[in-house]
C-alpha cells in the first residue's frame, strides 16, 4: 500500500510539473510572438478561484461558529474545575493551558495563512484572466502541428518527472536508513550497558567465595563456643576442688586450735613451740584469704567468659543472617542474569532482522542509484541534443530575419529601379543611357591607360593601382552574383512561409491532445485524492500502533526505574546496617581490649603473689629446718610431743600439696592466657577478613552506582526518543497542513 501511495504521489507531482512546464513554455512562446489558441482549462480557472474563496469563507465561518458555541474560556474553566476536584495536578493544568493557548495561536496563524493564500489565489486568477485576454486576441493555427522539438520536450519532461520521483524515493530511503542507523546505535548502547556474562559470573563467584568464608567463620565461631563451654566446665571443676581444699584447711585449723588448747597446759618450751605454730597458723589463714581472693577473681573471670560466650552467639546469629542475605542476593542475581540473557537473545534476533532489512535496502538503493545514473545520462544526452536543436533554430531565425530585411531592401531598390526604367523607357532615355554607359566605359579605360602612362610611378605603385582596378572589377562581378542569390532567397522565403503554415496545423493537433491530457489529469487527480485519503487513514493507524507500542515501552521503562529505585533503597539500608554492625564490632573490640588489659594486670598481680608465696615457702622451709634441729636437741625432753610434731608435719605436708596444687592451677592459668592470646590473634584475623568483606561490599556498591548511571543514561536515551517522536508528530502536523493547503488549491 505504501508503495502504491508513493507511486500515486510521484505521478501527481510529475503531472503538476508537466503542467507548470507547459504554462512556462506557452508564456515563452507568447514572448517570441508565436500565436497559441486559448485552452479550455484557462476559462474554468476563474470559476475555480471563486469556488475556492467561497469554500474558505464557509470554513472560516464554521470555525468561528464552533468557537462561539464551544468557547475558549469554558474549556479552561472545565480544566480548573478538574484541578479543584483533585483529578489533575497544578503542573498538568498549566501544561494543558499552555498547549491550549499554543493551539489557539496556531489556529490564528492558520487563518492568517489562509487569508494570504486566498489573496495569492486572487492575484493568480487576475493574471490568468490577463493571459486569457491575451490568448483570446491570438489567431488559431491550422491542424497537423507535430514537430521534433515538441517530442523532445515531452521526453525531457518525462525524464525530469522520473528524476524527481527517483530523488524523492532516494530521500525516503536515506531517511529510513538514518532512522535504522539511529535504532542500531540505540540497540548497541543498550547492549553495551547490559552486564556481560563474564562480569556476572565473576560477581557470582565472588559472592560464593564470601558465603563460603562466612560459613567457615561460623564453623570457627561454633568451635570457639564449644571450647569456651569446655573451659567453663573445667573452671567449675577447679572451683569445686578449691572449695574442697578450703574445707580441708578449715578442718586442719580446727584441729590445730584444739591442739593449741591442749598444749597451753604444757611448759614454756611448749609455749614457744605453740607461738611458732601460731605463726604458721597465721600464715595458713593468710594463704586461705589469698585463695578466697583468687576464687573471687576466678568467679569474675567466669562471668566475663559467659559474657564473651553470649557475644559470640550473637555474632554467630548475625553471620547466619548475613549468609542468608548473601544467598538471597545470589538468587536475585541469577534471576537478573537469566532475564538479561533473554533480553540479549531478543536483541540479537532484532539485530539480525535489522541487518536483513538493511541489506535489502542497500540492494534497492544500489539499483535505484544505477537507474538514477542511467536517467541522468539520458537526460544529459537529451538536454545536449535539445540545446543543439535550439541553437540551430535560433541561427535559422536570425538568418531568416536578416534575409527578410535584405529582401525588403532589395524589393524597394528593385521597385525604384523598375520605376526609373519605365520612366526612362517612356521618355526613350534607356538607349541613350546605354550608349553613354559604353562610351563612359571606353573613356574610363582610356583614362586608366593615360593615367598609368602619364604618372611617373614606380613599379610597386603601378602594381598596386592595377590590383585596385582589378578589385573594383571583381566587386562589380560579386554584385551581380549577389543579385542572383537575392532571387534565390526570395524563393526560399516562400518555401518557409508554407512550412510555417504546416507547423501551425501541427500545433492545433497538439492543442487538442493537450485538452485530452488535461481531462486525464483531472481523473488522475481524483484518484490521487482517494489514494491520499487511504494513505492518511493507514498513517493514522500506524501512528496509533506506534503510540501504543511507545506507551508500553514507557510503562516498562517506568517499572524498571521503580525496581531500580527499590534496589537502591535496599542497598542503602544494607549499607546502613553494615555500618552499624561495623560500629558494634569496633565497640566490642575496644571492650575486649579493655578486658585483655584487665586480665594482663591480674596475671601480673598473680605473678607477684606467686613470688611472695615462694619467698614465704622458702622461709617456711628454713623454719622447718630450724624446728627439726630444735626437735633433735629437744628429743629427750619432749618425747611426748613427738606425736604432735608428726601431726604438724603431716599437716605441713598437706599444705605443701595444696600449695603445689595451687601452683599447678597457676600454670594452667598461664596456659589459658597463652590460649587467649592465640584467640586474640584469631580475632584479629577475623577482623581483617571482615575489613576485606567490607572492601568487597564497597566494590559492589561502586558497581551498583555504575548500574544506576547506566539506568540514568537509558532514561536520557528514552527522553531523546520521546523528543524525536514529538518532532515526528510536528512533522506529521506540518504534512497534514500542507495536504489541506494542497487540497484547497
Amino acid at each position: 500500500m505504501d508503495n502504491d501511495d508513493s507511486s500515486t504521489n510521484d505521478k501527481s507531482k510529475s503531472i503538476d510539473s508537466e503542467e507548470d512546464e507547459l504554462k512556462k513554455s506557452s508564456r515563452n512562446e507568447l514572448k517570441e510572438k508565436i500565436i497559441i489558441a486559448r485552452p479550455e482549462r484557462l476559462r474554468k480557472n476563474a470559476q475555480y478561484t471563486n469556488d475556492l474563496e467561497n469554500i474558505a469563507n464557509s470554513d472560516k465561518k464554521s470555525i468561528e461558529d464552533d468557537l462561539l458555541c464551544g468557547g475558549i474560556y469554558p474549556a479552561i474553566s472545565s480544566v480548573e474545575k478538574l484541578g479543584d476536584e483533585g483529578k489533575l495536578s497544578s503542573v498538568q493544568i498549566a501544561q494543558m493551558k499552555h498547549r491550549f493557548f499554543k493551539l489557539s495561536g496556531l489556529l490564528s496563524k492558520i487563518r492568517d495563512n489562509e487569508f494570504s493564500l486566498l489573496q495569492l489565489s486572487k492575484k493568480w486568477a487576475i493574471e490568468l484572466d490577463g493571459l486569457n485576454e491575451s490568448l483570446s486576441k491570438a489567431d488559431s493555427y491550422p491542424d497537423g502541428y507535430n514537430t521534433k522539438a515538441d517530442k523532445l520536450r515531452e521526453q525531457l519532461l518525462n525524464a525530469n518527472n522520473r528524476l524527481l520521483q527517483i530523488g524523492e524515493r532516494n530521500d525516503e530511503l536515506n531517511y529510513t536508513i538514518e532512522s535504522l542507523k539511529d535504532e542500531k546505535r540505540m540497540l548497541q548502547n543498550e547492549y553495551s550497558r547490559i552486564p556481560k556474562e563474564e562480569d556476572i559470573e565473576n560477581s557470582r563467584k565472588q559472592l560464593e567465595k564470601s558465603i563460603n568464608e562466612v560459613k567457615i567463620e561460623i564453623s570457627k565461631r561454633s568451635g570457639e563456643t564449644r571450647q569456651l563451654t569446655q573451659t567453663l566446665k573445667d573452671t567449675k571443676e577447679m572451683l569445686g576442688q578449691i572449695t574442697k581444699l578450703k574445707a580441708d584447711a578449715e578442718e586442719q585449723c580446727q584441729q590445730l586450735q584444739s591442739e593449741n588448747a591442749e598444749t597451753q597446759s604444757q611448759p614454756l618450751q611448749i609455749m614457744k613451740e605453740t607461738d611458732k605454730l601460731q605463726k604458721q597458723k597465721d600464715e595458713v589463714e593468710r594463704l586461705k584469704t589469698e585463695t578466697l581472693d583468687e576464687q573471687l577473681k576466678l568467679q569474675d573471670e567466669m562471668k566475663t567468659l559467659e559474657s564473651l560466650r553470649s557475644q559470640l552467639e550473637l555474632e554467630s546469629t548475625k553471620l547466619k543472617n548475613q549468609s542468608n542475605k548473601t544467598q538471597k542476593k545470589l538468587n536475585d542475581l541469577q534471576s537478573q542474569y537469566e532475564a538479561v540473557n533473554m533480553h540479549v537473545h531478543q536483541l540479537e534476533q532484532k539485530n539480525s532482522e535489522m541487518t536483513l532489512q538493511k541489506t535489502e535496502l542497500d540492494l534497492k538503493m544500489d539499483h535505484l542509484k544505477q537507474e538514477l545514473l542511467q536517467l541522468k545520462d539520458r537526460v544529459n544526452h537529451q538536454t545536449h541534443q535539445r540545446e543543439m536543436f535550439i541553437h540551430k533554430a535560433r541561427k535559422a531565425d536570425n538568418i531568416l530575419q536578416s534575409l527578410k530585411e535584405t529582401v525588403k531592401f532589395t524589393m524597394k531598390t528593385c521597385s525604384e529601379k523598375h520605376m526609373n526604367c519605365l520612366a526612362m523607357k517612356q521618355t526613350g532615355q534607356d538607349k541613350e543611357l546605354l550608349k553613354k554607359r559604353t562610351h563612359l566605359i571606353h573613356e574610363i579605360k582610356k583614362l586608366k591607360e593615360t593615367l598609368l602612362s602619364q604618372c611617373q610611378l614606380t613599379e610597386i605603385e603601378q602594381t598596386k593601382l592595377r590590383q585596385s582596378l582589378q578589385q573594383i572589377d571583381q566587386m562589380n562581378y560579386d554584385l551581380a552574383n549577389l543579385r542572383i542569390e537575392l532571387v534565390e532567397l526570395t524563393r526560399l522565403v516562400t518555401i518557409k512561409t508554407n512550412e510555417r503554415e504546416q507547423k501551425s496545423r501541427d500545433f492545433l493537433i497538439a492543442q487538442s491532445r493537450y485538452t485530452h491530457i488535461q481531462d486525464e489529469v483531472k481523473s488522475k487527480q481524483l484518484q490521487i485524492n482517494e489514494y491520499e485519503k487511504s494513505l492518511n487513514s493507514t498513517q493514522l493507524k500506524d501512528f496509533a500502533h506506534l503510540y501504543e507500542t511507545i506507551k508500553e515501552e514507557r510503562n516498562n521503562c517506568l517499572g524498571s526505574i521503580q525496581v531500580s529505585n527499590q534496589h537502591i533503597q535496599e542497598f542503602s539500608e544494607k549499607l546502613r546496617i553494615s555500618t552499624n554492625e561495623i560500629d558494634i564490632l569496633q565497640n566490642n573490640l575496644i571492650h575486649k581490649q579493655e578486658l585483655l588489659d584487665k586480665q594482663r594486670k591480674k596475671i601480673e598481680e598473680s605473678i607477684t603473689t606467686r613470688d611472695l608465696l615462694r619467698n614465704e615457702y622458702s622461709k617456711l622451709n628454713c623454719t622447718n629446718e630450724e624446728n627439726e634441729a630444735q626437735k633433735e636437741r629437744i628429743k629427750q625432753s619432749i618425747e611426748r610431743q613427738n606425736t604432735i610434731i608428726t601431726q604438724t608435719t603431716k599437716q605441713l605436708e598437706s599444705l605443701k600439696d595444696a600449695i603445689g596444687h595451687i601452683t599447678k592451677l597457676r600454670n594452667s592459668r598461664a596456659v589459658e592466657l597463652v590460649e587467649r592470646n592465640e584467640e586474640f590473634c584469631v580475632l584479629q584475623e577475623k577482623l581483617n577478613l571482615q575489613n576485606f568483606t567490607l572492601h568487597k561490599g564497597e566494590i559492589e556498591m561502586n558497581k551498583l552506582n555504575d548500574e544506576i548511571k547506566c539506568l540514568q543514561l537509558m532514561k536520557n536515551d528514552l527522553k531523546r526518543s520521546n523528543e524525536l517522536i514529538k518532532k515526528e508528530d510536528k512533522q506529521k502536523e506540518k504534512l497534514q497542513n500542507e495536504i489541506l493547503s494542497s487540497q484547497l488549491q
